[in-house]
């Protein structure tokens, strides 16, 4: 019996991949606009992301649902997506120069006041205005668009821009990282 017991047959133990739990890109980078909007009690705010090689943006809304403001958010996305392209030419030129690109860093490229204005001209803000800022780290671009209250300061508007686009970009590190894992699983 004793012999019985040392010579058994192992088994490898191979486990079943866990139920999958993990929500989409889309719905993570909407809970960060949910969040952002609730943070500063903003009637919309709204996110675009760019990642390189991808052919077309996601872009995202909270409150979720139809808003009064999509016009101006839509158009706020527009203009600072055309700044983007006269960023990134200039970020080229930087590198060109050896100079730190937006590998290194994120860079932050917003539209004047003057082109907010011109934007939302057409519309009667009653106490609201506009912040939205574009993003640049080198590997993709997250612009972020919000109609919030007067009563917020413009730097804690910009400061939450901010945080937001960064963990849209940790999102968008994470999701790399998740197809690297599948490929090489494979």
């Amino acid at each position: 019996m004793a012999n019985a017991l040392k010579q058994r047959n192992r088994l490898a133990v191979v486990a079943p991949r866990p139920a999958s739990r993990q929500t989409s890109f889309s719905d993570r980078v909407a809970a960060i606009a949910e969040l952002g909007a609730g943070m500063l009690a903003a009637e919309r705010c709204a996110i675009a992301v760019t990642a390189s090689g991808a052919g077309a943006d996601e872009v995202v809304c909270a409150p979720r649902g139809d808003s009064r403001w999509d016009k101006v958010v839509n158009a706020v996305l527009a203009a600072l997506d055309n700044r983007l392209g006269d960023a990134a030419a200039g970020y080229g030129m930087k590198r060109a120069r050896g100079e730190q690109g937006p590998i290194e860093s994120m860079e932050r490229v917003a539209l004047s006041a003057r082109e907010i204005d011109a934007i939302v001209q057409v519309e009667k803000m009653d106490g609201r205005q506009i912040a939205a800022s574009a993003f640049i780290d080198g590997v993709g671009a997250v612009r972020i668009a919000m109609v919030a209250r007067t009563d917020r300061a413009r730097g804690e508007l910009e400061a939450s821009l901010e945080l937001m686009a960064r963990a849209v970009f940790g999102e968008m590190a994470l999701a790399a990282a998740r197809a690297s894992l599948e490929f090489w699983r494979v």
